[in-house]
């Protein structure tokens, strides 16, 4: 990025799109400090579906069953400060991070651990992301809320046709496991 191109983005650049200020945080976690990291809207949408999936795998932990023995969340932990010791080698503290969050078994104790590393991070991994309709217009709520019926009522082509109408008054809809996701464009 360069000011004398034009080419510089702000944190309020981000948030106007519709993400949240972290989901920059954890962008710049995927390369080195002393590295060069090539910002494109495609890797902060990523980034921000990454965030959604630490926060979820936080939750997914926390509600876990599963047994963990404390050699394996102290080996986790002792790769996670020896990455963070190296430099501040972040990609490789995450894959750490990452490593917890795939491990098959799902524990309040791996749930801790991720607490832990977020102390660190500070990513807010156990803090839900606020639902708001303050700040969409009134009438693109009217056109979700037509856009709901018509998949209620299974006419595809009219559903499609609003969120393209939605999508031309500067709203994205994404349709996700949890309900609709609305980002500003």
């Amino acid at each position: 990025m360069s000011k004398s191109l034009g080419n510089v983005y702000l944190i309020k650049d981000i948030v106007e799109k519709g993400y949240d200020p972290l989901v920059y945080k954890l962008f710049s976690y995927s390369c080195h400090y002393r590295n060069k990291l090539n910002f494109t809207w495609d890797a902060i949408g990523a980034s921000s579906k990454s965030l959604e999936r630490l926060k979820n795998g936080y939750k997914i932990n926390k509600e876990g069953k599963d047994e963990i023995d404390e050699t394996t969340l102290k080996q986790y932990e002792e790769r996670f400060h020896k990455a963070i010791n190296d430099d501040l080698n972040m990609p490789l503290a995450m894959g750490v991070v990452w490593e917890v969050i795939r491990n098959e078994k799902k524990s309040p104790k791996f749930a801790n651990l991720l607490l832990k590393f977020d102390t660190i991070l500070g990513l807010n991994i156990n803090q839900e992301k606020e639902k708001s309709t303050d700040e969409i217009p009134q009438n693109i709520i009217k056109l979700i809320e037509e856009r709901k019926k018509a998949r209620e009522i299974k006419d595809y082509k009219e559903a499609d046709r609003l969120r393209e109408e939605i999508k031309q008054n500067g709203y994205e809809i994404k349709d996700t496991k949890d309900g609709l996701e609305i980002i500003k464009i």
